[in-house]
């Protein structure tokens, strides 16, 4: 799950930094848009991911606990 989250991240800095060049800002500007916005998706998809686990985990435990 970490692994497709990191793989949207790097997708979507693709994107930002293909947009940046069609749009004119030069390849240094374009580069920086890619990793910027690719490890800012990366980084928030990943907290994400651990809070949903992380609350998943707690639900199930919680309702395993009191069947019924």
């Amino acid at each position: 799950m970490v692994v497709a989250v990191i793989g949207l991240g790097i997708l979507t800095g693709m994107i930002a930094g293909a947009a940046a060049l069609i749009f004119g800002y030069s390849f240094l500007t374009a580069l920086g848009i890619y990793a910027l916005s690719g490890s800012v998706i990366a980084a928030t998809s990943i907290v994400l991911v651990c809070a949903v686990r992380t609350a998943h985990r707690f639900w199930m435990r919680r309702r395993h606990a009191y069947p019924g």
